[in-house]
């Protein structure tokens, strides 16, 4: 397992192509008896799937792997994710409230700037992709 300034999971590979493998992370069975599972998405049931590139070793198809990346990388996509798209709510519902009154106006601008951040971020899917980096925990 990674040290404290790693987070890893566990998963399977579920493909490979040429350098880059797709692992599927599997749900550690601690989450289950966890009491912040409502709150974390980590606990959902839902499968990820993350693409790690293949340095030191071989690796097939259907292997168990750890996988870890930085607690840095962590907090940075959490800031991209959910702090920013809060942050530029909050300043959009300030900016219309200089214009407007109407509250139903202030919250349909606030609301109409996600789908703007969302895609300017899949947009810049690739260069945001180059800030983090998920590793096999044997590939230090």
């Amino acid at each position: 397992m990674g040290d404290f300034q790693e987070i890893d999971h566990e998963g399977v590979i579920k493909s490979i192509d040429g350098n880059i493998a797709t692992v599927t992370i599997l749900q550690k069975t601690s989450c289950a008896s966890c009491e912040l599972t409502g709150a974390c998405s980590g606990s959902e049931s839902s499968v990820k799937e993350v693409e790690v590139p293949i340095k030191n070793r071989s690796y097939e198809k259907g292997e168990f792997v750890n996988i870890v990346f930085t607690r840095s990388e962590g907090f940075i996509a959490l800031f991209i994710g959910y702090l920013l798209p809060f942050i530029l709510m909050i300043m959009g519902m300030a900016v219309s409230s200089i214009f407007t009154d109407n509250d139903l106006i202030k919250g349909l601008v606030a609301l109409g700037l996600l789908p703007i951040y969302y895609t300017i971020l899949f947009l810049m899917k690739n260069n945001i992709r180059a800030l983090f980096e998920f590793r096999f925990d044997n590939d230090k």
